[in-house]
Parts: structure tokens; sequence; C-alpha cells
């Protein structure tokens, strides 16, 4: 037999077949002798800390055994086993019994100041395309996303960039009613969770009015009740009861947040008489 060929010459006929019997025998999973066959032949000497992890993989109540990994191994164990393991996991966790814990939503709310400066807003144009006029709208509105508009009067902004047609009136609008501008991105550290990553939320238009800070998205019909724009809606609206909230400590104006239909945005409207068709 090949394994006889390693053994000392001294071995008895005794330590033959003990050494058979502990190679050979089972034992039940939970026993320390289980162990005992798997050291017989060992070439190297085991750690206390080895042996109570391998001891450990026999009393775990994972019935089809466990992964064992060095600090330096643990990190590829896991790399090649994951989609395994996700599997496995997310198996036990719809079994009968499993503890769940359902946490409150929210996240955590601190102000650091009372205002923020003014971020700058930078936007990029063709050479040779002039800087058009916001009360003009363009013959061409698919290519409204390229465009450069100006002539403001209430805007903190020199020129704006709008995405839709609709932005321009809505901003022809705030031009009448109130100071505003389009915010640039980290202006507002707004944060809303689709999916698994924390996103942020860039709203269409901030303005202030004589008696409010308004927050403005406008939205095609379509997409009012998406689960992004619901999202983003929820982390605006919690951003403002805060935001409020900071601002009556010194007397301020309150916020408000609106969403608006791309279908109700009209020029000759008044910010006023679009309040009550905003959600």
């Amino acid at each position: 037999m090949p394994a006889a060929a390693s053994l000392p010459q001294t071995l008895t006929p005794f330590h033959a077949k003990y050494y058979a019997y502990e190679l050979t025998r089972r034992c039940p999973p939970d026993s320390d002798d289980r162990l005992a066959s798997a050291l017989v032949d060992a070439q190297v000497d085991l750690n206390p800390h080895q042996i109570d992890a391998a001891l450990f993989s026999f009393e775990s109540p994972l019935s089809r055994g466990v992964l064992l990994a060095d600090e330096v191994g643990l990190g590829k164990v896991l790399q090649f086993h994951q989609r395994a393991l996700s599997a496995l996991i997310h198996a036990q966790m719809h079994e009968p019994g499993h503890y769940w814990e359902r946490g409150e939503g929210g996240y955590e709310v601190r102000v650091s100041h009372g205002f923020a400066p003014l971020r700058p807003s930078a936007y990029s144009a063709e050479a040779n395309d002039p800087v058009h006029d916001c009360r003009v709208e363009p013959a061409d509105k698919t290519k409204i996303g390229r465009m450069l508009f100006g002539g403001f009067a209430k805007c903190l902004y020199r020129v704006q960039k709008f995405q839709s047609d609709t932005e321009r009136r809505f901003a022809v609008i705030l031009e009448r009613d109130a100071i505003r501008f389009k915010p640039a991105r980290d202006q507002f550290q707004i944060f809303y969770r689709l999916g698994s990553a924390p996103q942020q939320y860039v709203p269409d238009f901030v303005a202030e009015t004589e008696t409010e800070l308004l927050m403005v998205e406008t939205k095609a019909r379509n997409e009012m009740t998406t689960p992004e724009v619901a999202a983003k809606r929820q982390a605006a609206e919690e951003w403002c009861v805060n935001a409020s909230a900071h601002a009556a400590t010194y007397g301020g104006k309150p916020w408000r947040y609106a969403l608006v239909a791309h279908d109700v945005v009209a020029e000759n409207m008044s910010l006023s008489g679009l309040a009550p068709v905003a959600n």
C-alpha cells in the first residue's frame, strides 16, 4: 500500500490497525474526534487558532461545510465564490424563521452653515452660436439643450442653459415674479436613493418670492409618477422641511418644493397662477 512507505519501519501490526481505524472511521459531525483522522498523517504542526477554526467547521450549522482561509487568501476565496455565497445567503434569508428587521428610512440632517456661496456655473456652446433671448421661442426646440440663453433681469447668473422649452417658459414666468437661478451641481446637498447607491439631486430652479423660497422641478406629464421622480421629490421635500426649520430660528422665509407638469406651463401665466396646479 503506497501510504505504508511513509510510516515508520517500527510500525507494529497493532499500530497499523489503529492508524487504519482512525483514517477510515466515521464520526458524528459535532465530534472533536472527527479532526483526528485529518491529523494522523499531517506533515505540519497546526497552531491553536487553526485547530479551533477546523473544529468550528465541524460544528457549523451549515451541513454542507464552511470555507476556511487565512487573511491573505480570504479575499480571493470570497471573490472566487461570490456568486455561490450570494445565492446561499439570499436563500437563507427566505427560509422560515429567518429574522428580519425593517429600519426607518431617511438620512442624517446636519446644518453646518445657514448659507452657501453661489457656485460657478460653466456652459459649453458652439463658437458661432449667439446667446439667445430667453423670451424668444427657439425655431428648433430639439436643439435647445445646446443653446445658451440670456437677457435675464432677475437671474443670479448672466447666462443659463435649459434642457427643454418648458424650462425656458418657466424661467420667463420667474423673471416677472421672483429672483431665481438654475442651481449648479453641489449647490444643494440633496441626495436620493434609487437602487443601492445614493445620487445627488439638482433641482431645475430655485426662486425667492416675497413670502417664500421655492425649489421647482418641471417634468413631462408622463414622468410625474416614475420611481426616480418620486425619490427626488421625497428627498427635496425633506430638505425643504429641514431648511424651513433652520430658517425659522432666525426669522427667515420657509422653503417649499413644487413639481410642475410641462403641459401647464405657459409664458403668460404668473407664479401664483401656477401654484394651484403644482404638485
